[in-house]
């Protein structure tokens, strides 16, 4: 768990922070009632998402038998009638690659979204991380970096 004050890491059954001092049982109070409520949004977008399903299948739907009537009139009202075939092919053309664009587009935008998909995936993966043992700190020290010891070296000196 980190300390919401300063973000140092510490173990879960701690009541204060080692470095600031802070009091982290509201905050481990505070994660567990957002990480139930984000539970209990992902039970009730469930639903949701059967609907929204069933929407999008009433749509496509409606958007074929629409595709349909069209294509029906112009073979009946421009190529029989009126003889006119390549008038009536050019229209059919026009309604296919519109309705081609506008199902790429749509697909496009659902693949840019991934988080709509699964809204409770970041809750799972905190709730998988925070049963497991956690090791101390053990007191190391971090490794100093290679560029601190050389940039006494690139000063210039001027005369």
């Amino acid at each position: 768990m980190f300390c919401p004050s300063c973000g140092k890491t510490n173990a879960t059954d701690q009541k204060f922070c080692r470095s600031c001092g802070l009091s982290l049982e509201a905050t481990l109070v505070s994660l567990g009632e957002q990480a139930r409520g984000r539970n209990d949004i992902g039970e009730r977008s469930g639903n949701r998402d059967v609907a929204g399903e069933a929407l999008v299948w009433l749509c496509g739907a409606m958007l074929a038998a629409f595709v349909t009537i069209m294509i029906y009139t112009i073979v009946t009202k421009i190529i029989i009638a009126k003889g006119d075939v390549w008038s009536g092919i050019g229209f059919i053309v026009f309604i296919l690659t519109a309705v081609t664009a506008i199902l790429l587009v749509i697909y496009r935008e659902s693949r840019l979204e991934p988080g709509a998909k699964s809204p409770n995936r970041s809750a799972a993966i905190v709730n998988a991380f925070d049963d497991q043992p956690r090791l101390s700190d053990g007191g190391f020290e971090n490794v100093a970096s290679v560029t601190e010891q050389t940039t006494s070296r690139l000063k210039v000196v001027r005369d």
